[in-house]
This record gives structure tokens, sequence and C-alpha cells, in this order.
């Protein structure tokens, strides 16, 4: 073998798996850090193999000799792999008691009189920076920790951003996909997330947890960008990207806002692939009577799906206008039968006694939505009691239902209908009045969809 007897130890942050067909090397430490030692990235299965085996054989990573490591296996492309892995500085040199002795001594100040200059009496500290410090890696935002470089025709739920606002007041909400990625990296990686899943007590009753998001293939498809950022290219663009990455591969998106326009674009593009799409709307505003004409603005979602896209049916949950002057361009809707007959309009009191007894929520929306029928639910976060996240919204409404009543909801709505995607738009960051972080709530959120999305994605993969 010929290798150096110089004890070297593998990294204790670093480790390996399999996800989606392929092997992953990834950095532990991921989900708490911002910068790490070792970026996610794809591994050949001879790596995987190496690096798997070190693992279980030395679990508590001693310090080994090469020869040591080389006799786990006894062919020349583990030698190989084992030099790989010392290049790039994940089997490293273990430092003897007189190195770390010296080192420690180089830490401190000179004794009084000493004649070296600053870059002499620190060199140790110099060196160990610019050998290590200076090799670490920035985490990108992606999702989870997700690697990037999945292949489509794996992927089962992706996440898409539309970090894009249609007028001043929801400015704040192009920020927000890039900060709920940041907010799950250093919550959670998915590698974990898909081996063992979570534990989750929503709507359990005399029953343990249940678990949610095991094995279901995610990905981070990054920020939908346009080319010549037009609202005509955000429509162009969007269509070509369900059709050809999403529709192509049965991938279920969950998109990410952005405030509520760019629904408008979503779910025209689905409308071309599914005329009998329904649209599940939860909201505390109807996006029905507030613009007379059609506008890429967040406040006129649902009468420009009607209009301009020939909707076929929206339900509507959580409105809570109390009054509103805007009549006439309500009479427009309620005089035209085409129109009317397409509506299913619930107040805030509505949706609350459904959350209460399940069952009669069951019976309404078999009642009206046909089995099997495709259907797009758009979750705005002002559908929340404002406080409940910390007034981060574009339009608060005052008290709305609670973030227990929201995920009993999409529980319900996940158990009887057919939704091939979904959104949540509306978190404005630079609307906060200081009250406790709800962003782990969101993290929760998007956790619950990619869990209903995931399992009746599978159902199209099969």
């Amino acid at each position: 073998m010929n290798m150096s007897n110089k004890k070297l130890r593998l990294l204790p942050n670093i480790k390996v798996t399999r996800y989606a067909n392929q092997h992953y090397l990834y950095d532990i430490n991921a989900s708490r850090k911002m910068v790490v030692s070792i970026p996610t990235q794809s591994i050949s299965a001879d790596i995987y193999e190496v690096i798997a085996k070190i693992t279980r054989e030395n679990p508590n990573r001693e310090a080994w000799s090469m020869d040591q490591y080389a006799g786990l296996f006894g062919h020349p492309r583990a030698d190989e792999i084992l030099q790989f892995l010392k290049e790039k500085g994940y089997l490293r040199n273990e430092k003897t008691q007189s190195q770390i002795k010296q080192e420690e001594s180089l830490i401190y100040p000179p004794e009084p009189g000493s004649k070296k200059n600053i870059v002499e009496t620190y060199s140790w500290l110099i060196q160990t920076f610019d050998q290590e410090e200076k090799k670490r890696f920035f985490k990108q935002p992606v999702f989870f920790n997700l690697p990037t470089e999945l292949k489509d025709e794996e992927v089962e739920v992706g996440i898409v951003g539309l970090p894009f606002s249609s007028i001043e007041l929801s400015s704040g909400t192009s920020f927000a996909p890039n900060h709920l990625r940041t907010r799950s990296q250093l919550a959670y990686t998915w590698f974990d997330i898909f081996e063992e899943g979570f534990n989750s007590e929503i709507d359990i009753a005399d029953e343990l947890p249940k678990k949610i998001c095991q094995n279901i293939i995610l990905k981070d498809y990054g920020n939908l960008e346009t080319n010549s950022n037009t609202i005509s290219s955000l429509f162009n663009d969007l269509y070509s990207f369900y059709r050809n990455t999403l529709l192509k591969n049965k991938v279920r998106p969950i998109f990410i806002g952005g405030d509520h326009a760019v629904t408008f674009p979503i779910v025209d593009s689905l409308i071309k692939e599914h005329p009998n799409l329904h649209l599940i709307h939860l909201d505390a505003h109807n996006d029905l009577f507030y613009c007379e004409h059609i506008l890429y603005d967040h406040a006129a979602l649902v009468s420009n799906l009607l209009l301009y896209s020939n909707l076929e049916h929206v339900h509507s949950f959580g409105l809570r206008t109390f009054y509103d002057s805007r009549t006439k361009h309500l009479d427009r809707i309620a005089n035209d039968k085409r129109l009317k007959g397409r509506l299913d309009l619930h107040s805030i009191n509505s949706l609350k006694k459904f959350t209460l007894d399940p069952s009669s929520f069951n019976k309404h929306l078999q009642a009206t939505i046909p089995k099997g029928t495709p259907c797009y639910l758009s979750i705005d976060l002002d559908v929340l009691t404002a406080e409940a996240i910390a007034n981060q919204l574009s339009t608060p409404a005052g008290a709305g239902i609670e973030w227990w009543e929201l995920f009993s909801t999409i529980n319900i709505l996940f158990d009887n209908l057919n939704i091939i995607g979904c959104d949540i738009v509306e978190f404005n960051l630079a609307h906060n009045t200081g009250g406790e972080d709800k962003n782990q709530n969101i993290i929760a959120l998007i956790l619950q969809l990619i869990d209903g999305l995931g399992k009746q994605a599978k159902s199209d993969k099969s």
C-alpha cells in the first residue's frame, strides 16, 4: 500500500446519504450555521461506500493511519478515494500533543521585550486562518439545505420562489422566498427529514403523533426569473416552466410569493393544461370587487381569473369584509349568471364552523367539487389573525383564524381534494409590529404542504 502511517481523522461533521437515486456528501452542521466546512455535493457511489464504511467501522472518528483506512477495503480504487478525501481536507492530519501545546503557547501575548513583529508572533493563528478557515463555504439560500442538481424526473414536490410585488404596500413580500429559505436552512436539513420524517400532532385525537414528510423527494427550483421584467414575460415564463418542467415530470409545486398578484399567472398557466381547475382561496379579502378593470394587482386575483382566465370555480374561505362601498363592481358579477354560479364564498365564521365540524366540511367539499377535479390551493397569510403572524402582512385584517385552524383546514382539504399545486403569499418582511417571531410557523406550514402534495404526487409517479 505504501501509505504514510501518519494519523488522520475523518471530519466529525461529514455525512453521506442516498437521496433520489443519487449519493450526496454534506455537512451535518448545515442546519445550524451559515458558513460550513463541507458544501452539499453529489458524489459517486464508490466514494459514498468508502465514507459510509469508515463511518460504520470507526463510529467515534478516531485518528487512524492511511494504512488502517486502506485495510478496510484492499483495492486500488479505495486508495484513490482516500487520497482524494485527504486532498479535499475531509481526512485531516491529527495534531500531536507537542503541536497542540506549541500552538496554545502561540495564542497568548509574547513575553515583554520580545523583538518579534505581529506577523511573526501570531504566525500560527494566521496560518490556521489561511489553511482552514478561508476554505469554508458560504451557504446559498436553498430550502432545507437541499441539493440543487436533482433530476426533475425523480422529484415529487418542487418549491419555486416568485419574488414579485404589484404595489408599494406589498413590496416587502419580494424578500420572502429567500428569507424563508434561510430560516428553513437554519432549522432543518432535508436529508434528515427524508430519512426520519417529522412527528406531527395536528388533528390527532386519542392517538399517537403522525409521521409526515418522510421519503418525499423535494427540490428547490430557486426563484423564477423573467428575461424582460414585464408582466407578460412572467405569464409566459410561468406557463413554460409549469408545462415543460413541472407538469412534464409530474412535480406538484409550492410557489412562495410575493404578493397575491402572483397567483394570477400561476392559475392562468394551470388552467391552460387543466381547464376544469378549481381554485381554493384562503384569504381575509375576496379579491373580487375591489378593482373594476383587469389589473396585475394583489387585490384583483379572483376577478382577474374569472374575467381573463375563465376559471371554472373559486371557493373562498375566511372572508371578513364588514362593509365596502364598491357595490357596482360586485353588481356586474352578481348580475351575470355565468360568473355568479362560479362562486362559493365563505366568511371567517363559516370557516371556523367547518374546522370545528370536519364532517360538515367534508360533505360541503364533496358536494361542490367533483371527485378527482384538479384543485389549486392559494393561501394568503392574512387569513390568519394579524397578531398570529406578528402583523407581517401587506393588508392585515385583524382577528382571523389561528394557526391550528389553518393547519386543520389544510388537512381536510388534502383529505378530500386532488390538489395539484399551492402557494403561500403576502408574507411581508417590511411590516412588523415587533411581536413574537412567527417564521417557524410558516416553515411548519410549508412542511405540511410538502407532506400533502408529496403523498398525492406518489400516486402520479406510480
